[in-house]
């Protein structure tokens, strides 16, 4: 991979990513249909989306988790200001911009330890003040990414930053599945994830434009005060609801 980036520019990582979504979809299309699966024939793909999103903006919590986790997706536009700050604004190399992928790979790791075991532990006020404070962090490790010289502290902080998005990923997925009905678990999640890497590419095209317009550090000082605010926001103004479902014994 980093062999095609360095023939044809970091852009190249972009169409990249895009042939293997595009690949994947035609694999999914070639897949056959579960036997005895009658309920994806009986109504139709439209009415079963239109099914799940009529659920989700019914239940509360799931829609506050749903616009939270669009948010935090805004911040993780950091990665691509990243590559652009590394490889353009400061001119390394691209075994620069790959050992920045550790720190970020660490913190996964990190978060899975940590936070995956206090995950099932945390009650609902406890996974929202972690969520809140995830984000708060998250925006701290992006300003100082940007605003700092040496590469060992543009480590620390991306390490921390993935640390904190990790774990509001792990925290607010565990939530949605005590939240929502298993019956309409797959459609959530699905929409979940449309709804997420939409704000994440929608974010990624004004992110790139604001960098070659005002540079890395201008946008990435509004990444930081968006997920700061969020947080604050999420921490301050926004309560916890009970379980809309319980768990299943």
């Amino acid at each position: 991979m980093f062999f095609l980036v360095y023939l044809f520019s970091y852009r190249f990582n972009f169409l990249f990513d895009a042939f293997c979504y595009f690949l994947s979809l035609f694999l999914l299309l070639g897949m056959p249909r579960l036997p005895g699966n009658k309920e994806a024939v009986v109504g139709g793909f439209i009415n079963r989306l239109r099914e799940g999103f009529d659920y989700i903006y019914s239940h509360t919590e799931i829609k506050r988790l749903f616009l939270y986790q669009m948010a935090e997706r805004v911040c993780w536009t950091y990665y691509i200001l990243m590559m652009f700050y590394v490889l353009q604004e400061r001119g390394e190399g691209l075994y620069v911009y790959a050992l920045l992928d550790i720190p970020l790979g660490l913190g996964g790791v990190l978060a899975g330890a940590v936070v995956g075991k206090l995950a099932e532990r945390l009650g609902p006020r406890g996974t929202h003040s972690v969520l809140g404070w995830s984000l708060i962090m998250m925006a701290a490790s992006i300003y100082f990414m940007f605003h700092s010289g040496p590469l060992p502290v543009l480590m620390v902080t991306t390490l921390f930053s993935a640390f904190a998005s990790f774990s509001s990923s792990i925290l607010s997925m565990t939530r949605l599945q005590k939240l929502a009905d298993p019956n309409l678990l797959a459609r959530v999640f699905s929409l979940r994830e449309m709804a997420t890497m939409g704000s994440f590419s929608l974010g990624c095209v004004i992110a790139g434009y604001g960098a070659e317009r005002f540079g890395s550090a201008a946008v990435a000082t509004g990444l930081a005060l968006w997920g700061g605010v969020i947080g604050l926001l999420w921490l301050l103004r926004i309560k916890p609801l009970k379980e809309q479902v319980e768990e299943s014994i």
